[in-house]
């Protein structure tokens, strides 16, 4: 009997060696499995190569054993080279993509985004939903020459018409890594080596900040928080109006109760105000909303977006 208690817990030591003995990155996989999954964000010109460079992350991240969920533009019926030649066609694909990512963050699976992705209010949407759900995400922005660019474009079977090239070229806001959104951010210059490893290594980092009253979906129980919303969102929507009588298109309007800008990019109307703050208010009703000040950055921030898009 004594005999046989000594091998079956020598074979407990032994198994609970092999146990231990698992290799890092299976241990780290199995934690991050635990949470909503990382998010990728691939922005670049136009035929920069940017689905090229989607494909090497996305071999690479399958090599190392992580699941990944690659989501195209073109797979969901919305081609660039069509829905970039105006707004009103530009605005759902955005929104579809977004809403794609978004359904597809609470799985367990690295989310890739390939797309222009080139308006940074757009990224910082991303970067806050996933965020909301405590997970690390990335920019990766592929950035080939425009003259290179040029070049993919005309050998391309079907290239962006010249109009719409440009358009986008122009109209791309280049990812910052001193910007809280745009980071990590890494860059893939042509004709030098993709960072491969230190995208993975981001993706599976668990340094993942804590979502804040930006970012973290709650429901607003308080009647105060409601009249707080309705009343600096009115103070500020008041002087928007009257700012914009001397202002000028790019100039950045004070407004109260906040330290944050208004970015004037065009003269807005009062009807387009108030459907921003309708939206707003409907935004607050899922999202957890503090004081004055808070209320009035998160205003100013959802107004800028709005007027960009």
């Amino acid at each position: 009997r004594s005999s046989r208690e000594s091998r079956r817990k020598t074979s407990q030591r032994c198994n609970s060696c092999t146990s231990t003995s698992r290799s890092l990155p299976s241990i780290a996989l199995s934690l991050l499995y635990d949470l909503a999954m990382p998010l990728v964000t691939v922005c670049g010109f136009p035929s920069s190569g940017k689905s090229t460079i989607t494909d090497l992350i996305v071999k690479a991240a399958t090599d190392t054993g992580l699941e990944v969920v690659l989501i195209r533009d073109t797979e969901l019926g919305y081609d660039p080279r069509e829905y970039s030649a105006s707004a009103a066609l530009e605005k759902p694909a955005r929104a579809a993509l977004k809403a794609a990512a978004e359904r597809k963050l609470s799985q367990n699976a690295v989310v890739i985004l390939d797309a222009p992705n080139y308006i940074k209010g757009y990224r910082y949407e991303l970067y806050c939903a996933a965020r909301s759900l405590k997970t690390p995400s990335c920019v990766v922005h592929v950035a080939t020459s425009v003259d290179t660019s040029t070049v993919r474009n005309a050998a391309r079977d079907v290239p962006y018409t010249d109009e719409i090239f440009s358009g986008l070229v122009m109209r791309f806001e280049f990812p910052d890594d001193r910007q809280r959104w745009d980071k990590p951010l890494f860059t893939v210059v042509e004709d030098e080596e993709v960072p491969i490893e230190a995208i993975i290594a981001a993706l599976t980092s668990t340094d993942v900040k804590a979502p804040n009253a930006a970012t973290q979906s709650q429901p607003v129980s308080s009647l105060n928080t409601v009249h707080e919303v309705e009343r600096v969102s009115q103070l500020i929507i008041t002087a928007l109006v009257q700012a914009q009588t001397t202002a000028l298109p790019g100039d950045k309007i004070a407004v109260p109760e906040t330290k944050e800008m208004v970015e004037l990019h065009r003269r807005v109307t009062m009807s387009e105000l108030r459907r921003i703050r309708r939206q707003f208010t409907t935004y607050t009703k899922t999202h957890t909303v503090g004081d004055a000040a808070t209320v009035g950055a998160l205003f100013v921030q959802f107004l800028n977006q709005a007027l960009q898009a």
